[in-house]
């Protein structure tokens, strides 16, 4: 069970609390309110959830996140069980199975435990497995005390083709109270247009909003107003924690405003649905995990995506926290989905452990398998010291450096080495490279290196991953394996950072004289 939500440590009753108690004098029985998300593979359930916790304002929110594979990935990535034991709570895992099936039992334990719980929570998400039909979840959520509000159904526009093709992932949008159309920067307004047409035919005419990284008003999804802080440097810095506001931040009357549920409430689609509540999983999908306490090299990382896990086409999904040896204080959130998008997110830093936990969700189980062993394979790879190897990717990181060096669009924020066996003898590795931003034009370098990663990974010749630090920035990073080369690696680059940056300043250049200078 994923918990996030700051907790009050004075005296005073919370909202939450004294709001049940008021309902259950007018007859609501004071449940707590609940937003079923689910969704396909990777269409951006979790990113969603993430984006929840981060612009939740004061509102406490327990997370329950729903994993098919055997580690419980998701809940790593929202990092939940640091969280939970900050505050004192207990973790139930809902890992290896869909809530709908095999962790049905698990899912009703941990919403009790929510309820009669002492923390006193204004609101309940509950993120359900790609595979998973929430019609029974739902249905068994009226027995737990908890008030279903709404089923939200996150959609991966660019692999709509595919998701409509699934029985599951149909029964996910005909019970949707509103659709995310999901990644609409990946496609054309023709396609998401004709996307619309789809999923209202589908769904019978259920709302559908249009979004990127799952970036929507919260009170589309919840049944409550956030209300949001003002802008202090206290409150910003206590914002930029994912998941967390201090309580110090936030003045007494900066509290949610939870709609009246029990003023005419229409039953979300689910509670009326006829859709049956068993069905049957494809025998054919399983998962794969893997874990380590070693980090892989990044240059053998990067050259596995591009050259290998991309020509996986039983491979449905990826996903996990990487660590790699170039940068060993950082977090690297990796996703691999839809039509072969790759991605490796920069993380923070580390506050556990280090470890690399991955896990693979596809069709082909002998494929998943034979993944897993070059993955081993990987860290086997990463203690060998060929002085040769060493010397060639030394020279192309140079190269590399000098040509995106050469550019006015680029920086250069750094060039990495690592150590042979001798102490005295280094050789580059990495080289930390991005777009410049323009704080004037709110043309943000994070997300510009974001969006560029983004283009750059889709193409698959190169892998890039992204990375951020208070005094360089964000920046993204490459090294050299394989067949890939400087110069194809930079005309790749150059060519996704022409129609990044065009987007980008689109409608936000004043001076058409500045957009020519980018885009020459």
């Amino acid at each position: 069970m994923a918990v996030r939500g700051y907790l009050k440590e004075s005296n005073q009753m919370s909202l939450a609390f004294e709001k049940r108690a008021y309902d259950k004098k007018v007859g609501e029985g004071g449940r707590i309110g609940c937003t079923i998300v689910t969704g396909s593979l990777g269409c951006g359930k979790t990113t969603l959830v993430q984006h929840i916790l981060k612009n939740r304002g004061s509102l406490q929110i327990a997370v329950l996140v729903n994993e098919f594979g055997e580690i419980d990935v998701d809940s790593v990535l929202l990092d939940s069980s640091r969280i939970n034991s900050r505050h004192g709570l207990s973790y139930v895992s809902l890992a290896d199975g869909c809530a709908c099936c095999r962790s049905s039992g698990k899912l009703k334990e941990a919403v009790r435990r929510i309820v009669n719980g002492q923390h006193n929570f204004d609101y309940v998400v509950i993120e359900t497995s790609g595979l998973a039909n929430p019609t029974a979840m739902a249905k068994e959520l009226e027995e737990t005390g908890v008030r279903l509000d709404m089923v939200v159904t996150v959609v991966d526009v660019e692999n709509l083709d595919i998701i409509l093709q699934t029985a599951v992932a149909r029964q996910q949008l005909e019970i949707a109270d509103i659709v995310l159309l999901n990644k609409c920067d990946l496609v054309s307004l023709g396609m998401i247009s004709d996307a619309e047409d789809r999923v209202e035919e589908a769904t019978g005419g259920t709302k559908a909003v249009r979004c990127r990284f799952s970036n929507v008003p919260l009170d589309l999804i919840l049944n409550v107003t956030v209300s949001e802080p003002t802008a202090t440097l206290a409150s910003s810095f206590a914002n930029s924690a994912v998941g967390f506001v201090s309580h110090e931040a936030m003045t007494p009357t900066l509290r949610p405003l939870l709609k009246n549920a029990s003023q005419s409430r229409e039953l979300p689609k689910v509670l009326k649905s006829s859709i049956l509540s068993q069905h049957e999983h494809d025998a054919r999908i399983s998962s794969v995990s893997f874990s380590s306490d070693e980090p892989f090299s990044l240059a053998a990382f990067q050259d596995f995506v591009a050259s290998r896990l991309r020509s996986c086409s039983g491979v449905l999904r990826a996903k996990g926290v990487v660590w790699f040896q170039e940068s060993r204080s950082t977090r690297h959130i990796f996703h691999f989905s839809g039509k072969k998008r790759s991605e490796a997110m920069y993380g923070g830093a580390w506050e556990s452990q280090p470890n690399i936990e991955l896990v693979f969700i596809g069709r082909d189980r002998r494929e998943l398998e034979e993944l897993k062993r070059e993955l081993l394979n990987l860290l086997a790879s990463r203690l060998q010291t060929n002085i040769e190897f060493l010397g060639d990717r030394a020279s192309a990181v140079d190269e590399f450096a000098t040509l995106a060096s050469s550019d006015v669009r680029f920086k250069v924020h750094e060039i990495c080495s690592v150590q042979n066996n001798n102490p005295e003898v280094e050789f580059h590795s990495v080289v930390k490279f991005g777009l410049v931003g323009s704080a004037l034009k709110g043309v943000h370098e994070g997300d510009l290196n974001a969006a560029l990663m983004q283009v750059v990974n889709g193409r698959g010749i190169a892998f890039l991953t992204a990375g951020s630090s208070p005094k360089s920035g964000h920046w993204l990073q490459i090294t050299f394996a394989g067949d890939l080369t400087p110069d194809g690696a930079w005309c790749e680059i150059k060519s996704a950072a022409v129609s990044v940056i065009s987007k980008a300043f689109q409608g936000v250049c004043q001076c058409r004289c500045d957009i020519v200078a980018h885009m020459h």
